[in-house]
């Protein structure tokens, strides 16, 4: 943006140079939206901020509900991802690296004030990549990361991968594996075909990711499970515990992979206590 003149006049003696007269600068532009980070709820004297990411195939939409159970005193910050939501025509990241780096460029400057990482199921792999890769880096880390419906890391997927299959079997697998697709989905096939290259992607870098071997994380984790989740039994979720050197809390609710729905307040309850 070119700068404004000054506006004021002055004779230098022996010169005569004369400088602009005084005008009023024009007021900034206000702050482009953070296409990666969504605050539907802005909190400008918040005192924590909790970073959501979601499953595969999901997006905000995950924890909007979550927003009015929260204290005004905690900002959500829910990762959007591209392909998916107002990022629909963009297209969408299938491999872990460079999703990890768009998504550390932009939330620098969200890291002003003490953080919780929240991921579900695939998003849990991303919150702890970009805690891992945002302290290589020099942050501190948040002062908690809150797993939900994942194994941990360094365990071998318990499902064969699908992100390969031709749309029709891709979709069945979804469905047959997470039951994730709503039926108005599936019935309207020109509305599926939008959504199913962001579904593809992210089961691609699920399907693909693997894990690399560091230090554990210098912070509590807290891990929530179903009861019912077959794709995360409790030993798998309970060897989170490996990731930390500081404390490890795990929480068992009834239900399947999706559990979550369901006992939002007693998760935010547990986070916040850190515990």
């Amino acid at each position: 943006m070119p700068s404004s003149a000054f506006s004021y006049r002055l004779s230098v003696i022996g010169f005569g140079i004369r400088y602009p007269s005084p005008m009023k600068q024009p007021s900034p532009p206000p702050p482009r939206p953070n296409p990666w980070f969504l605050m539907p709820r802005p909190q400008p004297q918040a005192t924590l901020r909790i970073f959501g990411f979601p499953h595969a195939g999901g997006g905000s939409l995950l924890f909007r509900p979550w927003l009015a159970q929260t204290p005004s005193h905690v900002e959500w910050c829910l990762a959007a991802l591209p392909g998916r939501e107002q990022r629909l025509n963009e297209p969408p990241l299938a491999q872990m690296g460079p999703l990890l780096e768009g998504l550390a460029l932009a939330i620098a400057p969200l890291l002003d004030r003490p953080a919780i990482f929240l991921g579900h199921s695939m998003g849990a792999f991303i919150a702890f990549e970009l805690i891992r890769k945002l302290m290589a880096r020099g942050w501190a880390g948040p002062q908690l990361l809150a797993v939900s419906g994942q194994r941990a890391p360094h365990l071998p997927d318990p499902k064969p991968p699908f992100y390969h299959l031709p749309d029709a079997e891709f979709v069945a697998a979804i469905q047959r594996t997470y039951q994730s697709i709503p039926q108005e989905l599936l019935a309207d096939r020109a509305l599926l075909q939008i959504f199913l290259p962001a579904m593809r992607a992210d089961f691609t870098l699920i399907d693909t990711y693997r894990y690399q071997p560091g230090p554990p994380l210098p912070l509590p984790i807290v891990a929530f499970g179903g009861t019912d989740d077959a794709l995360v039994p409790a030993a798998n979720l309970a060897a989170w515990a490996q990731h930390t050197r500081s404390s490890f809390r795990q929480h068992l609710f009834a239900g399947g992979h999706f559990f979550l729905h369901g006992v939002r307040q007693e998760m935010l309850t547990c986070m916040l206590r850190g515990e």
